[in-house]
């Protein structure tokens, strides 16, 4: 006598995906929430854009495709209790560590420090966000976009509006550390990204990082700029040394909404 197939053995987790709903998507957050890759006040019952961002970083931190899918495998290393903790923000933002001497006084005597190459200008993206005043740079993923972060600056856009918005690439002219026509101030690594528009350091009344300008300090994070890009030191030591001429440079508006 014939008999029926067996059925497969039901998987224990459902294929989640952007757009999904429901209890499995609120446990989903809040194990990404207690590992802290998903940075929200309490779980929903939602997986949207935040969720999926929370997942790709998840999978790409523990050796997983990057698809943003919580799938078997994913769900699977996700609640075994082996699974790596996000890695601190501060891998990506080292200057939150840093002291203020580091952040706006170094590199005064290292004045003759020269970039002996840079990587291929395809390597990095840059992305400038005028709304949360962030400069933000991305490599490659495994699908050649750039979605893997390398490092979040915080920056100061020029005021009024005046800091031109588009994509661009990154211009060859770099000036180490030297005076500004416009107010003769002085700034360090300048780093061209079109005509006189630079990222660059704070300012300094003269040429020593003694005399950094206090109201400048105070204001990076805000737009305060002739239309030059400030950053601390470390950040724009950073680009000096790694951002290759032709590198991919967006500056956007931003969106309060925005996820950064």
């Amino acid at each position: 006598e014939a008999t029926a197939a067996p059925s497969p053995t039901p998987t224990p987790y459902t294929e989640l995906r952007e757009g999904a709903q429901g209890e499995m998507v609120r446990k989903l957050q809040e194990a990404l929430m207690e590992l802290g890759y998903l940075a929200q006040d309490k779980a929903t019952d939602y997986y949207g854009s935040l969720t999926r961002a929370a997942v790709v970083t998840f999978q790409r931190q523990n050796g997983l495709q990057a698809d943003g899918i919580a799938g078997e495998e994913t769900q699977e290393l996700l609640y075994s209790g082996n699974a790596a903790e996000c890695e601190p923000f501060s891998l990506l933002a080292p200057t939150v560590g840093m002291s203020f001497e580091e952040l706006v006084m170094s590199d005064d005597g290292t004045r003759d420090q020269y970039p002996e190459g840079y990587p291929e200008p395809g390597t990095y993206k840059i992305i400038v966000d005028i709304e949360h005043q962030v400069t933000m740079v991305y490599t490659k993923d495994e699908n050649g976009e750039y979605t893997v972060p390398v490092r979040y600056m915080l920056c100061s856009t020029g005021k009024d509006d005046c800091t031109p918005k588009g994509t661009f690439k990154m211009d060859n002219y770099r000036v180490r550390f030297s005076q500004f026509a416009r107010d003769k101030t002085y700034g360090q690594y300048w780093s061209q990204i079109r005509g006189a528009i630079y990222f660059h350091t704070i300012l300094y009344e003269e040429f020593d990082t003694s005399t950094y300008i206090e109201e400048v300090w105070e204001k990076l994070g805000t737009a305060d700029s002739h239309g030059c890009i400030r950053l601390t030191v470390p950040d724009a030591k950073w680009i000096w040394f790694n951002i290759a001429p032709g590198t991919e440079c967006v500056v956007r508006d931003g969106d309060p909404d925005d996820d950064v």
